[in-house]
């Protein structure tokens, strides 16, 4: 699907614009007769790459959208030989298709262009989801501004690129089927009543999804490791799907159901649960459990964990000390699959 996102998610908004240009705030590299009909603060130049949740990003979320600190300020004083004089109109901020694009130009266009202002600090820049994976989010714009007949033109090139992200299925990934997914008369309750025979409540939602085959198509509904083999991925981005395949949450992105439709940060979590090395961690039915350990048995599965060189099984599970590296995570994830029937 177009992932809709409305402009206020990513454009963060203050209460009201700053009256004062910050002490960082630099012209856009024009003539310097015109550059202060608009000039720019919260950003090292005017190109800028970012990791989604590094120190750039000012949310400190790895949530798939970068949102960057840059303000953009107008009739600037003190720039140079430029002397502000008020605006002809607002700027105007081109290509205007990109959300990134449309949110910048929302907010230069509530300054009043006859005094100095500036935006709130805060533009989103979303990293690029598709079938081919995450990959980073670029906009490249224009933003003209003109005063007295002449113009200021200057060019943003902003990059956000993936971060290093730590999601679990069961911390991060179960809330969002539960909230989007798992709602009456669709993913929810006993697996052949549930929708596609395919139930997203907590503690079956997994055994439902990984590795299982889809009710259309060819595909696994998950495939470990790869977004392009999991329909799921599919359903949500709404590329490529299979005759008589819908786009999930079904209905959006025009007439989203009761649950709603899903947000960029949820899509991004989704996503990249599928290409996670943690899948590799928990397995259903893809390796034999090791000599000695007994196998969990929910709906009909094989649950085992493989930490490190060791195989947990069942009640096995509460071998995994607390304090061991990524344990918390394991059992998370584990628990409410394994822990369930754990066996002898």
């Amino acid at each position: 699907m177009r992932i809709a996102v409305a402009l206020a998610f990513v454009l963060v908004l203050g209460p009201a614009a700053r009256a004062d240009c910050p002490p960082d705030c630099v012209g856009g590299g024009g003539p310097s007769a015109t550059d202060c009909f608009v000039a720019w603060s919260g950003l090292p130049g005017m190109s800028e790459t970012c990791a989604d949740g590094e120190a750039c990003d000012i949310d400190g979320k790895v949530d798939g959208v970068c949102t960057l600190g840059l303000q953009g300020c107008i009739n600037v004083p003190g720039l140079g030989a430029c002397t502000p004089a008020g605006l002809s109109g607002p700027p105007t901020v081109t290509p205007s298709k990109t959300l990134t694009g449309q949110a910048l130009a929302a907010a230069l266009h509530a300054l009043d262009p006859s005094t100095h202002a500036c935006t709130p600090p805060g533009l989103g820049l979303p990293l690029k989801l598709s079938l081919a994976g995450i990959k980073p989010g670029k906009a490249h714009l224009t933003v003209t501004a003109s005063s007295g007949g002449k113009r200021d033109r200057d060019k943003l090139r902003l990059t956000c690129t993936p971060g290093a992200a730590q999601i679990s299925f069961a911390r991060d990934v179960q809330p969002i089927f539960t909230a989007r997914c798992a709602i009456t008369s669709c993913h929810t309750g006993p697996t052949q009543q549930a929708s596609g025979k395919q139930s997203l409540d907590a503690g079956v939602a997994w055994a439902d999804s990984v590795n299982a085959p889809a009710t259309t198509g060819k595909l696994l509904r998950v495939k470990p490791g790869s977004i392009r083999g999991s329909q799921l991925a599919h359903r949500i981005l709404g590329q490529g799907l299979p005759r008589g395949g819908a786009v999930m949450p079904q209905g959006c992105p025009g007439f989203p159901p009761a649950g709603g439709c899903l947000t960029t940060a949820e899509t991004f979590t989704t996503l990249h649960e599928e290409r996670d090395p943690f899948f590799s961690t928990l397995l259903v039915n893809e390796r034999l459990p090791a000599p000695g350990t007994y196998p969990a048995h929910v709906g009909g599965e094989r649950i085992h964990v493989r930490f490190g060189d060791e195989v947990l099984v069942g009640r096995h599970l509460d071998r995994l000390a607390p304090e061991e590296a990524a344990a918390d995570r394991v059992l998370g994830d584990a628990r409410e699959l394994a822990l369930r029937d754990p066996g002898p």
